[in-house]
C-alpha cells in the first residue's frame, strides 16, 4: 500500500476543479486555511483509515454464508486430510 503521507510531500501537484460555497471559501481565506492542503490531508486520512476491497464489499453476504456453512459442515476433503 502506498504511504500517502510520504506521497504528499514528494508528489507534484495536479490542478483540479472544486465547487464550493463562496461563503465557505471566504471564511477559509479569512482564517488563512489552505484549501488544497486541507483537502489533500483529509483525503490521506480517508484513504489510510480503511482500504476498501471492491470484491469483499460486493460479496460480503456470500462470503459470510459460505463461512457459516463451512463452520457447520466442514469442507469436502475433511475425511481425507491427514493433518
Amino acid at each position: 500500500m502506498r504511504i500517502y503521507g510520504e506521497f504528499m510531500r514528494t508528489a507534484r501537484r495536479v490542478p483540479v476543479n472544486l465547487s464550493l460555497s463562496p461563503d465557505l471559501v471566504a471564511a477559509a481565506k479569512a482564517r488563512r486555511i489552505n484549501l488544497s492542503r486541507l483537502v489533500e490531508r483529509r483525503l490521506v486520512e480517508i484513504l489510510q483509515a480503511e482500504p476498501t476491497d471492491p470484491f469483499a464489499d460486493e460479496n460480503r453476504e456470500a462470503v459470510a454464508a459460505y463461512n457459516a456453512r463451512i463452520s457447520e459442515l466442514g469442507v469436502f476433503s475433511d475425511e481425507h486430510r491427514s493433518f
